[in-house]
C-alpha cells in the first residue's frame, strides 16, 4: 500500500487562483516526478474548511522531495495576484449551513488560515466512504485517474470543458455495471441527496433541474445521441487514449473491484454509493459546483429515462395525439388481461409488507394524537359526500397537532393489526382463466404468503403501494418540515426541512408566486391549468395561505413487479382511493381542501426527494381552516 503525503494551500481568490496554481505548477511538477520515479501517484482535491484550499497529494515521496515540493508551491502561491477583496471567516462558513458552524456561528472550532498559508497534513483518508480498508486502495488509484483527466481540462475553453464533462458522466455510468433503471434512479438520486447536505445551505437546488429541462428539451437528439455514442468508445475502444476512455476504462477496472469485495462480504456500504462519492470526486477536481453537479445529473438521467427522444428541437412530440400508436392508447392496451394470456399474465409472487418500505431507518418519529370518538364531527356520510367541494377560500388561522392526527388517522391509517391467514384468489382455478380474486381490480387482499396491514383505503393484492408525503407549514406542536406518515406508528417521520414557500409556487402552473394576491373560487375541479379564478393566472392558488400539503405517493416498483404493466393502473386506482379519503375526511372536519393533479411531475418529485421512477408524486392536496363553514 502507498504511503501518502499531503500539502495544502490556501487560496482565497477562487477558482481562477486554482486553477493557476495547478495549471502552473502542480501539474507539471507531478509529471517531472513521476517520469523521475520520486512519487508513485498523485491526486488533488478541492475543499473548505479552515478556508478554501488545494489539497495536493502524493505518494511514495521522500522527506526531500517532500521538503522541496513545499518550497515551490509556497513560491507558486505567492506569484498570484492578490484576492480582489478580503474573505472573512463568518462569511465564508455562513455559506455552509451547519457544516459551518462547528463549535458556534462561523465555525471556530474549523480554524481559519490566511491566503497564502501552504502547510504539511497528514493523510487521512476516508475509508468507510469507499468501501472499507480492503477497497481503499482501488478508491485512491480511481481518484489518481479523475486527478489525471480533470488536469487535461484546464486549459481547455468553457465549451469544450462542459461536453466534456458530460461526456465523462455518459462513460462513467457506462462503465459502472448500472442497467438504464438503476442509472436513472442513481443520478436522480444524487442530485436529490444535495438537498440533504448542510453544504447545500441556501441553495435552490430546483432552479438546477428547471435549467437541465430547458437545456434537455433543446435538442433531446443531440443527448440520446452522444450517449450513443460514448456507449460505443466505452465498449469497443478499451485501451484508447482520448480522456474519456482513460476515465472509463478506470471505472470499469474500480467497479468489477468492488463487486468483487460485495459479492466477498468484504465491502462496507453499497456500490452505487461508493461511486457516488466517486462521481463527486471527479466533479470536486472539475471544479463543479453543488447545483452544476445536480444540474449534470439531472441533464443526464434525462437522455437514459427517455431513450425514443425525437429528433431535434423542430420536432416535439404532440402531447395531445389522436392516432392508434399514441403512447396511452398503447400502454392501455399492452396493459389489459387477455384470457389467452392469462398465464403469463398471473400475477408474480412478492413478499408480504408490514410496514412503510421506504421509512428511513433510524429517524425520529413523532407520534400523532389519538382522534376521539366522534373527532370528525356529527355529519353524516351522506352530507359528507354532499358538501365535498374543491375549496379555496383559506383562512389565516393554522391547524394543531390533533387535528392532523384525525384526519391522517381516518383517511390512511391503519384499521386492524397485520394479519396472516393466506390468501387463496392469486391461484386460477383450472389454469387457463383467472378467478374473481386473480385481477383485483382494487381490492385488498393480501398477496400469496398472506400477511399484509389493513389500511383505511384498499389497495391491489395488500401490497400497500401508497405513501403520504406531509408538509405542515402552519399546524401548531408540528415544526414545519417535509415527513414520511407512517400508518403502523401513526407518527411522522422527518424526510427534510421545509422547501419553502418560493419552490412550492414553482411546482404547479396555477400557483401563484408568494406576494401575489390570490383569486377566489369554489370548484369542483381539480386545479388544472387554465382552471377557475383561485386555480390559475395571475390569481392562481396562494402557497402560502396553505397551512398543511399532503403529496400522495406511489411507490411503482412492488406493484409493478407483482402485476407487470398492470401495475401502474392499480397504483393509479390506488393514490385516488387514498386521496378521495382525505378529501372527504376534510370536509367533514370543516377544512377547505384543493386537490392538484396538474403538477411539474420532476420537479415536485424533486422537492419530495423522489427519483419519478420508482417512487412518483400522483396528487397533492393543500388544506387549511376555512375563512367559512362548508356549505351542507
Amino acid at each position: 500500500m502507498s504511503r501518502w503525503s499531503a500539502l495544502h494551500a490556501y487560496l482565497h481568490g477562487g477558482s481562477a487562483h486554482t486553477e493557476t496554481v495547478l495549471r502552473e505548477y502542480v501539474v507539471p511538477t507531478t509529471g517531472e516526478l513521476l517520469d523521475r520515479g520520486e512519487i508513485s501517484s498523485w491526486f488533488f482535491v478541492r475543499y473548505w474548511e479552515g478556508g478554501p484550499h488545494l489539497r495536493w497529494r502524493v505518494a511514495d515521496a521522500t522527506t526531500a522531495t517532500m521538503r522541496r515540493l513545499r518550497d515551490g508551491l509556497t513560491e507558486a502561491v505567492a506569484a498570484l495576484p492578490p484576492p480582489a477583496g478580503e474573505l472573512r471567516p463568518a462569511d465564508w462558513y455562513a455559506r455552509f449551513g451547519t457544516a459551518g458552524t462547528a463549535g458556534g456561528a462561523g465555525g471556530p472550532d474549523l480554524g481559519w488560515h490566511p491566503h497564502g498559508t501552504v502547510l504539511d497534513q497528514p493523510y487521512h483518508p476516508e475509508v468507510d466512504r469507499y468501501g472499507g480498508p480492503e477497497a481503499i486502495g482501488a478508491a485512491e488509484e480511481l481518484f489518481a485517474a479523475s486527478s489525471r483527466v480533470a488536469a487535461t481540462l484546464l486549459d481547455a475553453t468553457p465549451a469544450r470543458r462542459r461536453s466534456t464533462t458530460v461526456d465523462l458522466l455518459f462513460g462513467f455510468l457506462a462503465a459502472s455495471g448500472l442497467t438504464a433503471p438503476e442509472v436513472v434512479r442513481f443520478l436522480r438520486g444524487y442530485a436529490n441527496g444535495w438537498t440533504l447536505v448542510p453544504e447545500s445551505h441556501g441553495q435552490d437546488l430546483g432552479l438546477a433541474l428547471i435549467a437541465a429541462e430547458r437545456d434537455y428539451h433543446a435538442n433531446p437528439a443531440a443527448y440520446a445521441e452522444r450517449r450513443r455514442l460514448i456507449d460505443d468508445i466505452v465498449t469497443g475502444r478499451r485501451g484508447a487514449t482520448t480522456s474519456v476512455n482513460f476515465w472509463a476504462d478506470a471505472v470499469t477496472g474500480y467497479a468489477a473491484t468492488l463487486r468483487a469485495l460485495q459479492g466477498q462480504g468484504r465491502l462496507r456500504g453499497t456500490v452505487a454509493g461508493i461511486l457516488a462519492s466517486q462521481l463527486h470526486m471527479l466533479h470536486n477536481r472539475l471544479g463543479l459546483s453543488i447545483p452544476a453537479e445536480c444540474h449534470l445529473a439531472w441533464l443526464v438521467s434525462f437522455a437514459y429515462a427517455e431513450p425514443s427522444a425525437y429528433a431535434g428541437p423542430a420536432q416535439p412530440p404532440d402531447f395531445h395525439p389522436d392516432t392508434l400508436d399514441a403512447a396511452d392508447r398503447g400502454y392501455h392496451e399492452r396493459s389489459k388481461f387477455v384470457r389467452a394470456r392469462w398465464p403469463e399474465q398471473h400475477p408474480r409472487p412478492v413478499e408480504p409488507v408490514r410496514a412503510d418500505p421506504g421509512a428511513p431507518v433510524g429517524a425520529a418519529t413523532l407520534a400523532l394524537p389519538e382522534p376521539t370518538p366522534g373527532a370528525l364531527g356529527d355529519a353524516s356520510l351522506a352530507e359528507v359526500l354532499l358538501a365535498r367541494r374543491t375549496r379555496y377560500d383559506f383562512g389565516p388561522d393554522g391547524l394543531d397537532a390533533a387535528e392532523l392526527g384525525r384526519l391522517l388517522r381516518y383517511a390512511a391509517g391503519e384499521t386492524a393489526p397485520d394479519r396472516d391467514a393466506p390468501s387463496d384468489g392469486d391461484a386460477p382455478s383450472d389454469g387457463d382463466a383467472p378467478s374473481d380474486g386473480d385481477a383485483p381490480s382494487d381490492g385488498d387482499d393480501p398477496p400469496e404468503g398472506g400477511g399484509s396491514r389493513l389500511l383505511a383505503y384498499p389497495s391491489p393484492g395488500g401490497l400497500v403501494t401508497t405513501r403520504l408525503v406531509v408538509l405542515p407549514r402552519r399546524v401548531t406542536g408540528v415544526p414545519a418540515a417535509l415527513y414520511r406518515y407512517l400508518p403502523e406508528r401513526h407518527g411522522l417521520q422527518r424526510v427534510a426541512a421545509d422547501p419553502g414557500a418560493a419552490r412550492l409556487a414553482r411546482i404547479a402552473p396555477q400557483f401563484a408566486p408568494p406576494g401575489t394576491p390570490p383569486g377566489t373560487g369554489d370548484t369542483g375541479g381539480n386545479g388544472e391549468p387554465g382552471g377557475p379564478a383561485g386555480t390559475g393566472g395571475p390569481g392562481g392558488l396562494d402557497v402560502e395561505a396553505v397551512a398543511l400539503w399532503l403529496f400522495v405517493v406511489a411507490d411503482l416498483d412492488r406493484v409493478r413487479t407483482r402485476y407487470g404493466l398492470r401495475g401502474y393502473r392499480f397504483a393509479a386506482i390506488e393514490t385516488g382511493h387514498l386521496a378521495q379519503n382525505l378529501l372527504l375526511a376534510a370536509t367533514a372536519a370543516g377544512l377547505s381542501a384543493a386537490p392538484v393533479g396538474g403538477f411539474y411531475d420532476d420537479e415536485l418529485n424533486h422537492l419530495l426527494l423522489l427519483d419519478g421512477l420508482t417512487s412518483t408524486t400522483f396528487y397533492a392536496i393543500a388544506l387549511a381552516r376555512s375563512v367559512q363553514p362548508a356549505a351542507g
